[in-house]
């Protein structure tokens, strides 16, 4: 995702924040040849918090975990967007979230999605595959094609045929193959009708479920008004004597009317421009751009770039921690300038060092006094330190005394040991010489 922020010649970077349960911190990351650091927070709430303009969720966590994270987030005032890449979560879990969502005006993208993309601007996980395929499909600047999908890995094969056939991708979308997809394909498809920037759309069903019928009823009653090319694979289900089960949830041939043919022909009922067969769709997809779009605009083929994303291009940093990062001409220290430090008391640093400044100085002086009472006489003194407990703990001047001088030794009170040593073996070596 940084990488593609990089090649769109962002100024910032997209992710402005990492959550990672039971952790927090800094994580250090390349963005082009240069390194930065994103914050990692323990919660998501406090990360929403601290980067109240961020909007957009994206939840990499898996089955497991995906609900209470990702109900989390909806729940959240500043998030507007959530994707969900996790597979095989339960329906009933699905269902509720897309209850929250609906509730809370939340766009909710997945579960078992790869994403979505906005050419020139950002994309979500690993959508559009590596850096050179999406160089190659021209997705690093916006075009005029929007693109949903049902499968994640066929909206790769379709943003390569759209840069192939037009001036490429406004934004594409991958709804998931689940039962119960976060947002369908026709709220998918209306979304993107509502930009001006978007010329024609295309959208890429498949067999089995109504999603694909909802799209056919929209365009009949004028909700679709733009060019729009579609297609529903899974054709070859009509080859089976039985029913056939997909690789998706909802792909299965089932009745007549979820069937591939049947949505096809309905689409094209409704005023869809549908290809007589999948390899033809490209063509379909040029001769709608040429009709309807390039007589809105000249159209230029956009020029390739190279991103150049290399080892030798990246060179990681000597020193850069969660409190220490010497990148700029001055060392930082909590991310405050060094030289600021060198006046301030020692409980003040160790408030810095290990608590990130979150103490008052009621804690900061507590600090202080230990490391005070710690370093009397020396490091690794025990017998001051003896005493003082002993005194601290109410006893009087005499116990504390004796917890002290228990503890003498070559460490603390070494002299006054040997000085009595030395008078001992003096006294016994004139004992015998008399």
């Amino acid at each position: 995702m940084l990488d593609y922020d990089w090649l769109c010649r962002r100024e910032n970077p997209s992710i402005v924040a990492i959550v990672h349960k039971g952790s927090s911190g800094l994580h250090k990351a390349f963005f082009g040849s240069s390194e930065i650091l994103i914050p990692v927070y323990d919660s998501i709430a406090e990360a929403c918090k601290n980067h109240a303009r961020a909007d957009v969720f994206v939840s990499f966590a898996s089955m497991r975990s995906a609900f209470v994270s990702t109900k989390e987030a909806i729940l959240q005032d500043s998030i507007r967007t959530v994707a969900v890449t996790a597979e095989g979560m339960p329906e009933n879990q699905t269902r509720e979230l897309i209850r929250l969502a609906k509730l809370n005006n939340v766009w909710f993208i997945g579960p078992a999605t790869v994403g979505g993309i906005k050419p020139g601007s950002f994309r979500i996980g690993n959508t559009a595959g590596s850096i050179e395929s999406i160089v190659s499909a021209k997705l690093y600047r916006p075009g005029s094609v929007g693109v949903v999908t049902v499968s994640g890995g066929m909206s790769l094969e379709m943003y390569h045929i759209i840069s192939q056939n037009s001036d490429g991708v406004s934004e594409g979308i991958a709804v998931g193959g689940d039962t119960y997809p976060g947002t369908t394909l026709l709220e998918n498809l209306l979304r993107l009708h509502s930009y001006p920037q978007t010329k024609m759309l295309v959208m890429l069903g498949e067999i089995g479920g109504k999603a694909e019928i909802e799209v056919a009823e929209a365009i009949t009653s004028g909700k679709i008004t733009k060019p729009i090319v579609a297609w529903v694979s899974g054709t070859v289900a009509s080859q089976f004597n039985s029913e056939v089960q997909f690789g998706h949830a909802n792909a299965r041939s089932g009745n007549d009317q979820e069937s591939a043919q049947a949505k096809n022909t309905a689409l094209k009922n409704a005023g869809a421009y549908i290809p007589k067969s999948f390899n033809e769709l490209g063509k379909t997809i040029n001769d709608v751009f040429t009709k309807f779009v390039l007589s809105d605009k000249e159209y230029k083929e956009p020029s390739q770039i190279s991103p150049q994303l290399s080892t030798s291009f990246r060179r990681p940093t000597s020193i850069v921690s969660s409190i220490s990062d010497d990148r700029g001409a001055e060392p930082l220290y909590n991310k405050k300038e060094i030289s600021s430090f060198v006046s301030r008391s020692i409980g003040f640093l160790l408030n810095q060092l290990w608590f990130k400044g979150k103490l008052n100085k009621v804690g900061e002086d507590f600090l202080e006094l230990a490391v005070k009472l710690m370093a009397d006489h020396g490091p690794a003194v025990a017998t001051a330190h003896n005493a003082i407990v002993t005194a601290r703990a109410g006893k009087d001047v005499i116990d504390s005394l004796i917890a002290g001088l228990t503890t003498i030794g070559p460490r603390h009170g070494g002299a006054l040991d040997g000085a009595a040593k030395w008078m001992l073996s003096c006294d016994q070596r004139k004992n015998l010489a008399s």
